[in-house]
Order: C-alpha cells, then structure tokens, then sequence
C-alpha cells in the first residue's frame, strides 16, 4: 500500500481504501496489497527510575530519554531489516 484514499474509503463506509501500485490499472483487484514481509519485536524496558519524579518536568531530561528511546528503537528496527531481507519475497 502506498496510500489511503481516506475520501474514498468514508465514501464507501471502510476504514481505509488502499493505493497500491497496481490501482487503477487492475482495478479493484489492484487494491488489493501485496504480500510482504513481517518482524514483530519487542525491545527490553529502557530503565527510567534514574530519573526520579522531578525529571518529568525537566525538558533536557524528556529530550535525552526521547534520543535514547529512539536511537534504541531505530538499532532494533536497522537489525531486523537485516534479518527480514527484501520485503516483496
């Protein structure tokens, strides 16, 4: 899927009508999307209690857990492209 046609999806009462690259030359067999490949993981709980109550209020300290919550997550997300392979097998 490469896009939602949300007007069109409301139109005919769906919650979403997919745009794939086949849509509309196939017509609605086009919609339908291809198989892909997926990894579902869960990371390890990032460790917060450093932190204290105080920091929620500390904007430097929302923003250096938000780096680190997401440069671990991006890690996670660069190992698993590498183990998954090509999406369209």
């Amino acid at each position: 899927m490469i896009g939602n046609a949300q007007w069109l999806a409301e139109l005919l009462g769906l919650p979403y009508f997919p745009i794939t690259p086949l849509f509309p030359w196939f017509g609605l067999l086009g919609t339908i999307p291809l198989p892909s490949d997926w990894i579902i993981a869960f990371g390890e709980p990032v460790p917060t209690d450093h932190y204290g109550p105080a920091a929620a209020g500390d904007s430097a300290a929302v923003c250096e857990l938000a780096d680190r919550v997401r440069d671990i997550v991006q890690q996670m997300v660069n190992d698993l492209v590498v183990e998954r392979g090509p999406a369209f097998s």
